[in-house]
């Protein structure tokens, strides 16, 4: 039985199928700049987790001494020094960090690609090969990065970000014209 928060999870889906457009497309573009500059890309990504590792180990150290009275002193200041330590080696050893983040990319797309695959057949919503699609697309690139570690370290991570963002992209903009059309059921 079909109730109306169906309904209105579709009304408003179709209402918004713009806004899904205009994500899809700038997944697009986005992933077009990520592959053309993949190089740049990847770095650029290392110093911004790098960047972002640093600000929140400070932040944790801070708050670690204004909180020392805490029976969690000890593990805020710890977690802290760890979080900035990472941090700094994300900023300072940035070709080893792209090495080892290559592998972990490599990992995420292949289990994410296969995760997208079945559920895909499993659910088979509607538009489901796309996602299929976009699943087998995400399985090869983890594949590939995975047998090309850590010789390509420098450039994959920025190349398949990029390719992914554009497939991915495309997936949105089909979604986002397939609910342009959608039609309401009549009620009886």
């Amino acid at each position: 039985m079909i109730t109306n928060n169906f309904f209105s999870a579709i009304a408003d889906l179709r209402r918004n199928w713009g806004w899904f457009l205009f994500l899809g497309i700038i997944l697009v573009l986005l992933g077009t700049a990520a592959v053309a500059l993949s190089y740049t890309t990847t770095l650029v990504s290392i110093f911004f987790l790098g960047s972002i590792l640093v600000a929140s180990g400070i932040a944790e150290l801070i708050y670690s001494f204004w909180a020392k009275e805490w029976t969690g002193f000890f593990v805020a200041l710890l977690t802290g020094l760890l979080t900035l330590v990472v941090g700094a080696l994300f900023l300072f050893k940035p070709i080893q960090v792209a090495a080892g983040l290559t592998l972990i990319i490599g990992l995420f797309f292949l289990v994410s690609g296969i995760f997208k695959i079945l559920v895909s057949i499993l659910v088979r919503f509607e538009h489901w090969g796309w996602v299929l699609f976009s699943g087998l697309v995400s399985a090869i690139l983890g594949f590939l990065i995975l047998s090309d570690w850590p010789e390509a370290s420098l450039w994959v991570i920025g190349l398949f970000v990029g390719i992914d963002l554009i497939v991915y992209g495309w997936t949105w903009i089909i979604l986002a014209l397939s609910a342009r059309n959608l039609e309401l059921p009549k009620n009886n």
